[in-house]
């Protein structure tokens, strides 16, 4: 996002038109729905960014075969020809979905 300096006793981003102006009224009402509008849009870009994980992001040898529709024994085999990367955690292999529609592409 662009910083934004001053014009014309406002602030405006830096290629916008200088001499532009607009000058609205809101009611109480309007300005309150504006106002919440404005948070969950602002809270909805926020989430993109952050890329929260969820426990949907990682699968088990079974799950990941189940979401490529395949056996277990081609998930295994993916992985130890290092063809499909995995985490792991303790004894269990965990696969990321980037890395198992990754796999779907190159299929």
């Amino acid at each position: 996002m662009e910083p934004l300096h001053q014009v014309d006793g406002g602030l405006a981003p830096r290629d916008s038109y200088a001499g532009l102006r607009l000058l609205v009224t809101l009611t109480a009402d309007d300005e309150e729905r504006l106002t919440q509008a404005l948070a969950l849009r602002l809270e909805r870009l926020a989430a993109g960014r952050l890329k929260q994980r969820s426990p949907e992001d990682l699968f088990t040898v079974d799950e990941a075969a189940a979401y490529l529709r395949c056996k277990k024994q081609r998930i295994y085999d993916l992985h130890w020809q290092g063809r499909l990367p995995a985490k792991r955690e303790g004894r269990r292999l965990l696969f990321t979905r980037r890395a198992l529609d990754a796999q779907l592409e190159d299929a």
